[in-house]
């Protein structure tokens, strides 16, 4: 989300436009849903390795 915070920094800065935000706010979405799976996973893995 640390991205999607510069974004919109970046839009009320008028480095990007606002329809190029709202385009990129569900690939944001996407890969930040795939992170927490990987961390999820990641640690269940240590976890289970204890």
């Amino acid at each position: 989300m640390e991205s999607y915070n510069q974004l919109i920094l970046a839009a009320d800065l008028h480095y990007i436009e606002e329809k190029s935000l709202d385009d990129l706010r569900p690939q944001i979405d996407i890969v930040a849903r795939m992170l927490n799976g990987l961390r999820a996973s990641l640690i269940k893995s240590l976890n289970t390795q204890q």
